[in-house]
């Protein structure tokens, strides 16, 4: 990636029982990650977001399915992305 670039990235979520992905840049000022919202109900399912590159680095971005109101529980499922931006 390139500063200015940007992706959308698509993760199966269970909103329907709650679930939520939860996300953090460990470097906000090379990668943002933004919520991108739904304008209709997704059939499939799918929570979206949208990784911006601000800066050249490297960064990891971290997302955790989990219940908001249940944070002592383990994650239901994590995904971590490592970005170059060049």
């Amino acid at each position: 990636m390139r500063p200015g670039d940007s992706f959308d990235l698509a993760l199966e979520s269970r909103p329907g029982a709650g679930y939520r992905w939860a996300y953090a840049s460990d470097r906000p000022d090379v990668v943002a990650v933004e919520a991108v919202l739904a304008t209709a109900p997704d059939p499939e399912r799918r929570e979206r977001f949208r990784l911006v590159a601000r800066a050249p680095g490297t960064a990891s971005v971290a997302f955790e399915l989990r219940r908001p109101f249940d944070a002592a529980r383990p994650a239901l499922a994590t995904r971590t992305l490592r970005i170059v931006v060049r």
